[in-house]
């Protein structure tokens, strides 16, 4: 099973054992499988020397996140609270509109990529080329669903953009 040494035989567990009783990967292996209860222990050993090491400090900074983690957490609660009520109300708001007129729909909250195209290119009030309209819808949609909606919305039954010389324009409403 490998080379011989003082009448053994030489085998993985040999090495290992050998090299735990002498210490080497040993230690270094122990730090980092330590448990919590040791890497305590250890740390109140090192205060009365005055000496910090690196399972104090990553004991304190641990401390330190748990800690600021609870802080986040109890500083939202007061906007938690007040988003409720918001929402009860703009519910309230709704069923009230919806009660007066049957055919309101309310705003989506997350923009529609075709609804901001539209507004845009009312606002330039001349036909844009893709690129014209991706830079002025920058940082609202990425550049490929810009594209896409041009390209989807531009064909067929309910095309919404007319599309002349590579100039997207809106289509006249039928």
């Amino acid at each position: 099973m490998g080379n011989a040494r003082n009448g053994e035989r030489w085998r993985c567990s040999n090495f290992i054992s050998k090299r735990i009783r002498f210490g080497g990967i040993a230690n270094f292996a122990g730090i980092l499988s330590s448990p919590v209860s040791s890497m305590k222990n250890n740390i109140m050993k090192n205060k009365t020397t005055g000496t910090k090491n690196a399972q104090t400090a990553l004991i304190e900074i641990e401390a330190q996140i748990t800690a600021l983690k609870q802080q986040k957490a109890t500083l939202a609660e007061p906007m938690k609270q007040r988003w409720a009520e918001l929402r009860t109300e703009l519910l309230n708001l709704e069923a009230t509109v919806k009660e007066l007129d049957p055919l309101w729909k309310p705003e989506p909250l997350k923009p529609k990529a075709e609804a901001k195209i539209s507004e845009l290119l009312t606002a330039h009030n001349s036909p844009m080329t893709a690129d014209e309209i991706i830079k002025g819808l920058a940082g609202v949609f990425n550049n490929w669903k810009i594209k896409n909606t041009l390209k989807k919305r531009s064909t067929g039954p309910k095309a919404l953009f007319a599309v002349n010389d590579g100039r997207y324009s809106l289509k006249a409403a039928a």
